[in-house]
């Protein structure tokens, strides 16, 4: 069973009973966690009295950085595991996700699975009301993860699971970045052309609350100048990269808008380098209008969506 042994990283920050209930749902998986290391990112409430509170299973580290980019970074070099789950402080997993997702990984000799994931919010204890659809129910439409990064797939990396030798191919996360530093981490991986599986059935709930370090705690300006150097970055990586027209296309027109947002809010004030990519936002606004209305919402096919309440109904049951 040493192939199962999953490490579980949690950056957190003044959410310690939020992370109560994480903690507690996630050691009472099917698949019991091997490492479960929370990353304190210089909390100022009672975040101790909660690790204690769980004994000798949980081990709480500073950070030796800041912000989450640099917590998943101590946090993963701290751990040793062949499993590497990244996860969220206020975030909740089905009973069985480390187990299914674990042995998904073994059977198939993939370097990471991902599958379902939908944000919830707790009215009551043990109440939830879906706030948006499920997200990844099936499979991306073929295994080329660049691909679909770049057509703009960014799915939470709490519902993924990764293989440590996998990981050990790639940069650490890049804790220049906040919030956007997950888009950059999984285009990275992408490039390295991971080998994945989806596992349905099992699922994240993304919770959602007052305390989202992607809502008003970080400004509009600085959300959009962050996503546009992550885009740069990504651009400069894949120069020179073959790919297929329509996704270079989307690629060019994601640009393009991504900048000129930048600008119109102020978060720029250079001249746009992508001026010419103009037709290419036209063709890829078409692409994104031409998707969303072959599923019914405000995702793409590639998304494998479900807004079935029976689904939902059916992951909440499965949480403990």
């Amino acid at each position: 069973m040493q192939n199962l042994e999953v490490a579980v990283i949690i950056p957190v920050k003044n959410r310690a009973e939020l992370l109560r209930q994480t903690l507690r749902n996630v050691l009472a998986q099917s698949l019991p966690p091997a490492e479960v290391v929370v990353v304190d990112d210089s909390s100022t409430d009672h975040l101790a009295e909660v690790i204690a509170d769980f004994g000798g299973q949980v081990r709480l580290i500073p950070n030796r950085g800041k912000g989450p980019a640099a917590a998943r970074n101590t946090g993963y070099l701290a751990t040793t595991a062949p499993l590497v789950q990244f996860f969220d402080s206020d975030d909740l997993l089905t009973y069985h996700k480390l187990e299914r997702f674990a042995k998904a990984l073994e059977a198939s000799k993939a370097d990471m699975a991902y599958g379902p994931y939908v944000k919830a919010q707790e009215v009551a204890p043990g109440q939830w009301v879906q706030t948006d659809v499920i997200m990844q129910h099936g499979p991306l439409p073929s295994p080329d993860l660049e691909k679909w990064i770049l057509r703009g797939w960014n799915a939470l990396t709490q519902s993924m699971l990764f293989r440590r030798s996998f990981l050990e191919l790639v940069p650490l996360w890049d804790e220049a970045h906040m919030p956007t530093e997950d888009y950059l981490y999984m285009g990275r991986l992408a490039l390295r052309h991971p080998k994945l599986v989806h596992v349905p059935g099992e699922a994240v709930i993304y919770r959602q609350h007052g305390q989202q370090i992607t809502g008003d705690q970080i400004k509009e300006r600085g959300k959009a100048l962050d996503a546009y150097q992550v885009m740069q970055k990504l651009d400069e990586a894949i120069a020179g990269r073959p790919t297929d027209i329509l996704t270079s296309t989307i690629w060019q027109g994601r640009l393009y808008l991504n900048e000129q947002y930048a600008l119109q809010i102020g978060a720029l004030s250079d001249l746009p380098k992508h001026k010419k990519n103009r037709a290419q936002a036209f063709v890829y606004r078409a692409y994104n209008k031409f998707e969303r209305i072959l599923t019914g919402t405000a995702w793409e096919r590639m998304h494998a969506v479900s807004p079935r309440p029976e689904d939902f109904a059916a992951i909440i049951q499965n949480i403990r």
